[in-house]
């Protein structure tokens, strides 16, 4: 049974169509040849590709899919739904991170404080774990740190009341990178090394690379670099591009400051990446600091 459609691209850029329980609305018309020029092959097909999965929760995979532009957006069946409420939350989530992808600030900003909303409703953790981090990335993005560390400050209270140690490390990660880049080198330090303590007692593989992002980002220097590297590199292994070209993006800010010559050459290789996955806003802001 088909209950929603949640769509960006070929769909309508972070649009929501939806039937009634047992039929479909009919899919908007895809974009006309003219709108992909310009575009790879890969972006492409991520223009119209829409994806299912199972179960209530969407999967890791497929929220990397839609932040990386290798889907337009998921289709929801009768086995993912368990209530209204969840099911407002969960594909708010979801429009939230195709919003994010897109630069829309605000509207992403809304769909996940409405995600978070519905998921405490609910008592679901998990999205509302996710839709916080999505919320503390979207504020970061746009220049509001002050409300981008309120975010994740209770993203880590939701995994903390739920068991979410995985969650945390990232959480954990992804504040000290960005009190790093608002200019707390103390309190960025310290959020650093909990993550790292975390990483090293749960083994967790992706809480390994964001906890030694976050420590290349607090470490002044060439050793800072070299953590930063060794963090893209782990990315790289776990297939996480978009992490990846953050870490790069690091890299040429933690350059500029003491190897200038170097730094455009890391700042333009994370446009070509931010470029490459379509995510346009990122591979905007890596393009101004190589120009500044």
């Amino acid at each position: 049974m088909l209950l929603a459609a949640v769509c960006v691209g070929a769909c309508g850029s972070g649009k929501a169509a939806r039937s009634g329980a047992g039929r479909a609305s009919p899919a908007p018309s895809p974009r006309p040849p003219a709108a992909r020029i310009g575009l790879t092959l890969r972006q492409q097909v991520g223009q119209v590709l829409v994806i299912a999965f199972g179960g209530t929760t969407a999967p890791g995979y497929v929220r990397r899919a839609l932040r990386e532009g290798r889907a337009a957006g998921v289709i929801l069946f009768g086995s993912n739904v368990v209530s209204h409420a969840q099911v407002r939350a969960l594909t708010a989530s979801l429009q939230g991170l195709l919003n994010w992808r897109d630069g829309e600030w605000d509207e992403a900003e809304r769909l996940f404080r409405r995600a978070h909303e519905l998921a405490e409703q609910v008592g679901w953790s998990e999205v509302a774990f996710s839709a916080l981090f999505g919320l503390a990335i979207t504020l970061r993005d746009r220049g509001n740190v002050t409300g981008a560390t309120t975010a994740f400050a209770q993203a880590l209270d939701v995994c903390e009341r739920a068991g979410l140690i995985a969650q945390s490390i990232q959480a954990t990660s992804a504040r000290a990178v960005t009190l790093a880049l608002a200019g707390k080198p103390e309190q960025a330090r310290e959020a650093a090394e909990e993550a790292v303590e975390l990483a090293e007692r749960l083994h967790y593989p992706i809480g390994a690379a964001a906890a030694l992002e976050a420590d290349g980002a607090t470490t002044p220097g060439a050793e800072g670099v070299e953590r930063l590297q060794a963090a893209r590199n782990h990315w790289t292994d776990l297939g996480r591009p978009l992490d990846a070209a953050r870490c790069t993006l690091l890299i040429g800010r933690a350059l500029s400051a003491y190897d200038p010559e170097a730094a455009p050459a890391a700042l333009e290789e994370a446009v070509a990446t931010y470029e490459g996955l379509g995510v346009r806003p990122q591979a905007q802001r890596a393009r101004e600091l190589a120009a500044g």
